[in-house]
């Protein structure tokens, strides 16, 4: 089972996967995508053109899918899905790496690791600002952008119906509350005969254009509480 972890800077998502980590013996934690890249490396990423970050993220993605194996046993928490890329460049207006064939639905499977469970993590941002003050966390000014944050976040729950999906609000929770919401849903998720992720998926990214407007849509008419 594939349970992937969403959320922006200080939602307490790191905090979330360590702890799911620790609980559950047969787990393992997937990395996200800048984890893999050298920590010096990173200020160059943000250089390289459009296509090159597309080919680059692509690169990451099959890395990561070599974490996983095909026994069924494992537990995976996935450190941020492929849908933070498409979320990223719906937040800041770049559309230019969605249009393209691979992100058609026939090409789902092959490219992306595709979770059963979706864990998206959400926080107040005046909270997210505090909470990475506290710590010392070095960010690019964007990621503190309540406008950003809001768009990110819909963007992400757009795609609710594709798999399981735990939508939660970290702003006034403690760790442990966090992790027993979680603990509940991938219980839940693991209990659940349908497995129909892959179709899911298929059906509801059609058009990752379509899934813009469905996010635009949402943000329109439900504006997202506490950011």
């Amino acid at each position: 089972m594939i349970v992937a972890i969403e959320g922006g800077v200080g939602v307490g998502k790191t905090t979330l996967l360590n702890g799911l980590i620790q609980t559950y013996s047969n787990s393992l934690k997937v990395p996200e995508y800048f984890d893999i890249i050298p920590k010096e490396e990173h200020d160059s990423v943000l250089s390289l053109s459009e296509d090159e970050k597309l080919k680059l993220f692509l690169r990451l993605e099959e890395s990561r899918k070599s974490f996983l194996d095909t026994s069924g046993e494992t537990l995976y928490f996935v450190d941020r899905s492929f849908l933070t890329l498409f979320s990223y460049q719906y937040a800041i207006g770049r559309f230019s790496l969605l249009d393209n064939e691979i992100f058609t639905s026939a090409q789902m499977r092959n490219n992306f690791i595709l979770p059963d469970l979706i864990i998206n993590l959400d926080v107040d941002n005046n909270i997210r600002r505090k909470r990475v003050n506290q710590r010392g966390f070095e960010v690019f000014p964007l990621l503190l952008e309540s406008d950003f944050n809001r768009k990110n976040t819909n963007f992400i729950r757009a795609y609710s119906e594709a798999c399981s999906f735990l939508d939660l609000d970290t702003s006034y929770l403690t760790p442990e509350e966090v992790l027993d919401e979680a603990q509940l849903v991938i219980q839940a998720t693991q209990q659940s005969n349908d497995s129909t992720l892959g179709n899911n998926f298929s059906k509801i990214s059609m058009s990752l254009l379509n899934q813009l407007n469905i996010a635009e849509q949402k943000l329109s008419n439900n504006p997202s509480p506490k950011i």
